[in-house]
């Protein structure tokens, strides 16, 4: 098997709350405040990254939840004030 560090923040109780790969070009990777969408080849290189700021985490907690609809390249991140954040990432060739 092959590895990659995620960056997780400097917070030592940061947890991976999410985890997918689609099979062919993408995974996405969610911790308590970063979304992460790597490629899937087999160079996997990471494609984008938001990294929560202290302020929003204050406001609205940590991501608690993700859900990830790779055909629609959609990725929903739930909050612990249970509010919804949503992004989409544009396809890339």
């Amino acid at each position: 098997p092959r590895s990659y560090r995620i960056y997780a923040g400097p917070d030592p109780d940061e947890e991976v709350v999410y985890a997918s790969f689609n099979g062919s070009d993408s995974f996405v990777v969610v911790t308590n405040t970063t979304v992460q969408l790597w490629s899937g080849g087999q160079q996997r290189l990471k494609l984008g990254e938001l990294v929560r700021d202290a302020e929003s985490l204050q406001n609205e907690g940590r991501n608690v939840k993700a859900w990830w609809c790779p055909s629609r390249r959609v990725i929903a991140v739930a909050v612990r004030t249970q509010q919804l954040h949503h992004f989409i990432w544009p396809k890339v060739s």
